[in-house]
């Protein structure tokens, strides 16, 4: 059998969505790279690894060569001159676009997940319904709340 841990289905990487979380990350100021780094961390993408320091350098300036965002240098009194990224007009365009994408992927992946778990809920051998002390019935096991069975 194949390692599972390193497929897609895993949901480890989410590697597409990191541009849309690097506008996001931008969106309300211009931040050094490694604020913006930390500000990633931070998203529930990558609760379980943080996200690829170089790679994320990498896209800040495939994004600035695509006019997406700008860097300015800051010299400091004491420590490396620190590069701060700012979205520009045509990144906040991308962005909104990104947003509108987005939304249709995750209409597309609720339509597949309820599709995908009521087909999985229907092949199961069925199992008992189990009662609370006060008569209400719970969920049989693997039924998630707001799916649908019409699907």
């Amino acid at each position: 059998m194949t390692n599972l841990n390193e497929c897609p289905c895993s949901g480890k990487t989410l590697a597409r969505l990191i541009q849309p979380a690097v506008m996001t990350v931008l969106a309300d100021e211009p931040l050094h790279g490694y604020v913006i780094v930390q500000r990633l961390a931070a998203m529930t993408m990558f609760r379980d690894h943080g996200p690829d320091i170089t790679g994320v350098y990498r896209l800040l300036k495939s994004m600035e060569k695509k006019g997406f965002v700008t860097s300015t240098w800051e010299l400091a009194a004491s420590g490396p001159a620190k590069r701060r990224y700012a979205l520009t007009p045509g990144g906040k365009t991308c962005m909104a676009r990104w947003i509108a994408t987005l939304r249709l992927y995750r209409d597309a992946v609720d339509d597949l997940l309820g599709i995908a778990a009521s087909r999985t809920v229907a092949r199961r051998p069925s199992t008992p319904r189990l009662s609370s002390r006060r008569g209400k019935s719970r969920r049989a096991p693997g039924k998630q709340a707001g799916l649908s069975d019409e699907l």
